[in-house]
């Protein structure tokens, strides 16, 4: 019965990530209700596919937001900042705070100008 789930399985095997390859097994064992995961030639099946196919890191290169930080921080006292300055250190916060947050730091780019109301008012 296990050779049939493995015929399945590797016609899925030229997929890019292990996960992939998981996801159809577990979608294998909860439409047929067997624990196919728990089937010993499918557990050397997909060991066998870790192997051939180890994970990759998601990126090839990170970096310090320290730098950009620093750089902000000496952006003070606010008062002394023209409107654009001002603006760009608020974007590049949020951005940050986005990307710390896994949100997609695209939606910054939906923020239309016409949409923001200016109010002259003195903060309470």
């Amino acid at each position: 019965m296990s050779l049939k789930y493995q015929n399945f399985l590797i016609s899925f095997q030229n997929c890019n990530r292990y996960g992939t390859l998981n996801t159809y097994r577990s979608v294998l064992s909860l439409i047929l209700d067997k624990e196919i995961g728990n089937d010993s030639v499918i557990k050397r099946f997909c060991k066998g596919t870790v192997k051939l196919k180890p994970q990759t890191p998601k990126y090839t290169c990170t970096w310090n937001p320290d730098t950009v930080l620093q750089y902000l921080e000496n952006l003070y006292p606010h008062e002394n900042l023209n409107l654009e300055k001002l603006t760009k250190k608020f974007v590049t916060l949020l951005a940050l705070i986005e990307a710390s947050t896994a949100q997609r730091v695209q939606t910054l780019s939906k923020i239309k100008i016409a949409n923001i109301n200016i109010n002259e008012m003195e903060p309470k």
